[in-house]
């Protein structure tokens, strides 16, 4: 190659072409690709815009993502057979992983270019402070470190005491016998406000039915209509909704057969599948606020000492006349929370007077579901 280009220089011969050899194109598509992949990387160090807590326990994991709005996501999910077997270390590389994938749509939307990321796993932190650890978890560092390059954003880690990882622990802990519920007052105002009377209460127990019907969900119990909510068509009544978390996706399967007219409630958990679902299906979103504040842990769940769900929840009307009517644009216009009602005791305004008053309730927070909500779908 030295001795073509000398040629040319002496010849003049600015046009001349050149066949290169194969060691040479080989050489030159490597660099290629090396460019290619080259990312800008600022050696600034960012101020945390974003707190994410992982947690990862022998059946699963955790991930909450607490912004600056004092919004909390929440993504957490199962391990699989494989999974199980790897080590409690190997598991809190992968649920951070999985957190920072799962919301990396979130940060783009947001402009976040820095997060915390707090873990009860001082391993995890030491090794992706370092960026560098052994044999055994040196893979799960470099995934996570090109996750981070691929997103544009940088991490750091903070380790906590697992005593205090109480936020992370909440979703894993989840009392899958669903006896936490709505509080009483809360339920009504949310009926008078959609001016909606349900007529049976799905995946209830004697102790936190909101109503005198209800069905079950465990043992049986005296004066239910019928046990599981599953072993019947969901027909003739309008129903009032609120499974156990892990079974949310089941009860979407169950609603879609009939579509009856229904009240669902369920976390406001802006990136799970069953959300954007319930996003699609229901005609009027209410978010109600936060879990602490709107449910009433049940008697099994404060003996197990369990946690009530991070974040808010919400209700969603599922009604397919509304849908049909108004479309998206108007299931939007009317998603407010409901604190400030229940504040104000503001329990009795119809649906028509406050119509005019919703958008006024729209705040921060929901914008933000509302641009995320677009761009995904």
């Amino acid at each position: 190659m030295d001795s073509v280009k000398t040629r040319v220089l002496t010849n003049k011969e600015w046009k001349e072409n050149m066949i290169l050899p194969k060691e040479i194109l080989h050489e030159l598509y490597w660099w290629k690709e090396v460019v290619v992949r080259n990312q800008d990387m600022t050696l600034q160090v960012r101020i945390p815009k974003a707190v994410m807590v992982s947690n990862a326990s022998p059946k699963g994991w955790d991930m909450t993502l607490k912004l600056q709005t004092e919004d909390t996501l929440v993504q957490h999910g199962e391990w699989n057979k494989e999974q199980k077997r790897w080590t409690s270390n190997k598991k809190e590389m992968e649920a951070i992983f999985l957190g920072l994938f799962r919301y990396g749509q979130v940060f783009k939307e947001l402009q976040i270019k820095a997060i915390l990321i707090k873990s009860n796993c001082s391993t995890a932190v030491q090794d992706l402070a370092k960026q560098k650890a052994g044999e055994t978890l040196v893979a799960e560092v470099k995934k996570i470190v090109k996750l981070c390059q691929q997103l544009r954003i940088q991490i750091q880690t903070q380790h906590i005491p697992g005593i205090s990882n109480k936020m992370a622990d909440a979703s894993i802990r989840l009392s899958t016998q669903a006896d936490y519920s709505v509080k009483k007052e809360v339920f009504i105002s949310q009926c008078q406000v959609w001016e909606i009377i349900s007529t049976l209460d799905l995946f209830a127990t004697r102790e936190n039915k909101l109503m005198d019907r209800f069905v079950a969900i465990g043992e049986e119990e005296e004066g239910t209509e019928w046990l599981n909510a599953f072993s019947r068509p969901w027909k003739g009544e309008i129903f009032w909704i609120h499974p156990p978390i892990p079974k949310i996706g089941k009860a979407q399967i169950a609603w879609e057969k009939f579509k009856p007219k229904s009240i669902m409630t369920a976390p406001w958990w802006p990136g799970q599948i069953w959300f954007t679902s319930l996003l699609i299906d229901s005609s009027r979103q209410l978010i109600l606020g936060e879990c602490s504040l709107i449910l009433n842990p049940g008697k099994e769940m404060i003996k197990r000492k369990d946690m009530l769900p991070p974040g808010k929840i919400a209700a969603f009307l599922m009604d397919q006349e509304l849908i049909k009517e108004g479309g998206y644009q108007q299931n939007f216009q009317i998603t407010f929370t409901l604190n400030d009602y229940i504040r104000k005791k503001k329990y009795k305004l119809s649906a028509k007077k406050l119509s005019a008053k919703i958008v006024n309730y729209l705040g921060l927070s929901f914008q933000f579901y509302y641009t995320l909500f677009f761009r995904i779908m």
